[in-house]
């Protein structure tokens, strides 16, 4: 069986199996000495054993599952009626773009992560206006996430009574014997 290892712990497994000459032994022995420090070792030795024996599965990412739920709408003409079409199709598009915002915000992250540490002789305004920017920035996640989740229950509903008109529309069919 095959556990699932979140993204950083099959990089990090990946890169010890090609970076030491004894491979998926020396990270079992190194496990096994409890020295194995990095993200594996928060993995039990049985996952990580078997890990390495039969393999694993990648947990997705939270931006993976909400780009696999975008995915899934079905917003053909054919399948829903017009107007849930288009509401479909806003629902997606509310998605999207905080799918879009989140991947602008990790940017904007690492882009201030790789800026020099504040030196003793930075004002109090551009501490300010740093944190302002932050504030701005988070103000417009959390409505677009708001947004998204507000989209996502609507989705449901819609759904549920989708599911309830049709089957109603095959006990009325089954009925006149047109099924």
């Amino acid at each position: 069986m095959k556990p699932t290892i979140t993204k950083e712990q099959a990089e990090e497994l990946e890169t010890m199996r090609t970076s030491f000459p004894g491979g998926d032994k020396y990270i079992l022995a190194a496990a096994c000495d409890d020295v194995l420090g990095s993200k594996l070792a928060k993995l039990d030795l049985l996952t990580l054993a078997a890990a390495l024996v039969n393999g694993y599965k990648v947990e997705k990412t939270p931006e993976e599952k909400v780009r696999d739920f975008y995915e899934s709408f079905n917003t053909g003409f054919g399948t829903f009626h017009s107007e849930t079409h288009f509401r479909y199709e806003e629902y997606q598009r509310v998605i999207k773009s905080t799918l879009n915002f989140a991947v602008e915000l990790e940017a904007a992250y690492q882009k201030y992560l790789e800026q020099p540490t504040i030196d003793s002789g930075t004002s109090v305004e551009e501490l300010q206006e740093g944190l302002t920017t932050t504030q701005k920035a988070n103000s417009v996640l959390i409505k677009q996430l708001n947004e998204a989740t507000e989209a996502v229950k609507k989705a449901k509903e819609d759904a549920e009574t989708a599911h309830q008109i049709i089957a109603e529309l095959i006990v009325l069919t089954t009925e006149k014997g047109v099924l």
